[in-house]
């Protein structure tokens, strides 16, 4: 979910060519979509150069914490504590098509990325990475991390030579790593009921495809 975009003013340009050398190649991004993550909200923000006249390079960085965010956690079991903490990075390279419309840009992108998240949980299960028995714990200290790579596709609303939207979507792989550290109280348990079968629940590295899509707010200068 990177936040770049080549934006052209409404006269002036040929549709064809979405960057002018007349124009800043500079743009700053706001993600729309990540602080209402429905499991891990965050802010995220980027930066653009414009490189070529159909490529660009970016990054994005991601910040989430307690009580800066609305708490929508998808699982109702699984609200945000007050520790909850989470970093990412992301850095994108996209083509933009030629011989696009006046108003609107369509781009494809290659994606990659790394999150970093942290949290203290409570009265819990996990299944470890050498065991097929659930250890059943009091409190423990979990970290995730996320990493992988996304083909992405989407289009560019252009409002004026500065303001634009961005809607986009797409999928890849990644690679989610659980671990747990500090485990305080910990004893085996049985075979996990269904509903423990979530998000936090196995130790390890679990490779899976991954989905991405969002909104985004756009300016250039």
């Amino acid at each position: 979910m990177q936040g770049c975009f080549f934006l052209l003013p409404f006269s002036g340009l040929h549709a064809s060519n979405p960057v002018d050398s007349a124009f800043s190649r500079n743009i700053i991004s706001v993600n729309l979509a990540s602080p209402f993550d429905p499991s891990f909200p965050r802010f995220r923000i980027g930066y653009t150069r414009l490189f070529a006249s159909k490529w660009s390079v970016s990054t994005d960085m991601g910040y989430g914490k307690y009580g800066i965010l609305p708490d929508s956690a998808f699982y109702t079991n699984r609200p945000l504590l007050n520790d909850y903490r989470l970093w990412e990075i992301r850095s994108e390279t996209r083509f933009y098509f030629a011989e696009t419309r006046k108003y609107f840009t369509p781009y494809a992108a290659v994606e990659i990325y790394y999150i970093h998240h942290t949290q203290n949980m409570h009265n819990d299960t996990y299944m470890p990475l050498h065991d097929s028995i659930a250890v059943h714990y009091s409190q423990a200290d979990y970290l995730r991390q996320k990493y992988g790579f996304n083909l992405k596709a989407g289009i560019i609303i252009k409002f004026s030579s500065h303001i634009a939207a961005e809607f986009y979507g797409g999928g890849g792989i990644r690679a989610r790593k659980n671990s747990f550290s500090n485990v305080v109280y910990p004893s085996s348990g049985g075979t996990p009921w269904f509903s423990d079968l979530n998000y936090y629940f196995f130790e390890g590295t679990r490779w899976n495809l991954n989905i991405t899509f969002g909104l985004k707010f756009d300016i250039v200068f």
